[in-house]
């Protein structure tokens, strides 16, 4: 197919810059509608002067779906070793302390402030003013969540340098245990030059925070970029799927959707704290490195903590969580990945008070919230201002749950009702999947995909 004819069947748009003088045909584009997509598309190019061959622009709009997904290596390492970090960190990180002053209303209903940074150098008036925090709350209490909060400030980061990364008695570096191979050297997919600027930066930026670093090793990986949602802004991938080929399973899992909405389902106060760029907060092991290397416009580099993609990175980062919130899950907080949702009663107390302007139901909620954040910034780790506070209905894992219980997100029914009509077994069960997730408001589920299941099978038409 013609370029001009997949970006038309694409409907991508008219955005284009040319990439030499020549006709049409070799117009490259600069700008995309990422969110219209849900597959990566592979567009030939037609040959120009300068190049001998035709080569694959590739378009990335999201993840692979579960049925695109390489998969891992099922064999054990023979060794056993325990993973994950100390059960005794939280004693620990108390020797870590700074004594100090404490300042505030209500200190005798709140953890003391612990951290090592100036009050309010973090957290100043303005940054309060554009956090999430919900509509509810009277003036008392808002005065006691910013107490809280302000007490907390460590744990916020609202840019680069604000992040943390897990203690190493929280999160030791992570080892990627591979089955014996050999090295391989992936070709790039090629970038748009309009966004090589862009790439630049956001490696520079990476190289300066750490989280990248100069490789010399055996390995290449392919890398591309993933649109985000705010208009402008884009997510760098490494891909890890050569990598993931010769990983070892680990076949430790985050809970399932329908358990962590279910904790939240009747809560008539939640608050959702939102992890800042939360893989990059655990340290890779040096010797696993080199694994995750790619080039870049600035030459060879690989990933100093836990890469995105990679197939026992959720495994890694699910077992760290549940080890800093393992007193208070799920009572007080459940997490899931780098999303921990902090839960409040399942009652409103019929509006009793517990302190003068303070209701009964939202002070437990804040003090759930103050020892969720104490135990991530003991940890090391940084929340981000995404994070929603104190609200009466969130958004969780695709589901909407508030006091009545949990209903379906909107976005996610419009993603199946815009489905791409399945062609093969393959995108059936992609789509089958999804479908899954929300099984609970179809009737007769289970009926349906039966049928579409006894087709699966071999010699069925």
């Amino acid at each position: 197919m013609l370029l001009s004819q997949a970006l038309r069947s694409l409907e991508l748009g008219g955005k284009f810059l040319p990439e030499w003088g020549g006709d049409e045909g070799h117009y490259m584009p600069t700008e995309f509608d990422f969110l219209n997509f849900s597959r990566t598309f592979e567009v030939e190019r037609l040959p120009s002067p300068y190049r001998k061959r035709p080569r694959c622009f590739r378009i990335n709009a999201a993840y692979k779906t579960k049925d695109k997904k390489v998969q891992p290596v099922d064999e054990a390492d023979g060794i056993g070793n325990t993973p994950g970090g100390r059960r005794d960190w939280y004693e620990r990180s108390k020797a870590r302390d700074t004594p100090q002053e404490q300042i505030g209303t209500y200190q005798q209903y709140t953890i003391p402030r612990f951290s090592d940074i100036p009050r309010q150098s973090r957290l100043t008036p303005e940054r309060i003013k554009e956090l999430d925090i919900g509509d509810m709350l009277q003036p008392a209490e808002r005065m006691l969540l910013e107490e809280v909060l302000i007490n907390r400030e460590k744990v916020f980061a609202f840019e680069w340098p604000e992040c943390g990364r897990f203690h190493e008695d929280v999160s030791p570096p992570i080892v990627i245990s591979t089955v014996e191979h050999k090295a391989w050297q992936a070709a790039n997919f090629p970038c748009p030059k309009a966004l090589l600027p862009l790439v630049i930066k956001m490696l520079k930026e990476r190289l300066d925070r750490g989280v990248l670093e100069y490789s010399d090793g055996p390995y290449r990986n392919p890398w591309f970029l993933v649109k985000k949602k705010k208009p402008g802004e884009y997510r760098l991938i490494n891909s890890a799927t050569h990598m993931n080929a010769v990983t070892r399973r680990d076949a430790n899992l985050p809970p399932s959707v329908d358990e962590f909405a279910d904790e939240f389902a009747g809560c008539h106060i939640a608050s959702l704290v939102d992890l800042y760029s939360g893989y990059d907060q655990m340290s890779l092991d040096p010797k696993s490195r080199d694994l995750t290397a790619f080039f870049t416009p600035l030459g060879l580099l690989r990933n100093t903590t836990l890469p995105q993609g990679a197939t026992n990175s959720v495994a890694q980062f699910v077992r760290i969580m549940n080890l800093i919130l393992e007193d208070i899950n799920p009572v007080v907080a459940m997490p899931f990945l780098d999303d921990v949702g902090v839960k409040g009663p399942y009652t409103d107390y019929d509006g009793e008070e517990a302190l003068p302007g303070i209701r009964r139901y939202i002070l437990e909620h804040i003090q759930n919230l103050d020892k969720t954040l104490e135990r991530i910034e003991r940890a090391g780790g940084s929340i981000g201002a995404k994070s929603q506070f104190c609200r009466n209905g969130l958004n969780i894992v695709g589901f909407v749950c508030n006091l009545k219980g949990r209903e379906l997100s909107v976005d996610k029914v419009v993603k199946i009702l815009n489905w791409k009509v399945p062609e093969n077994v393959t995108e059936v069960k992609g789509f089958l999947g999804l479908c899954g997730y929300f099984r609970i408001w179809v009737k007769d589920y289970r009926t349906i995909v039966e049928l579409i299941y006894y087709l699966f099978k071999k010699g069925i038409k």
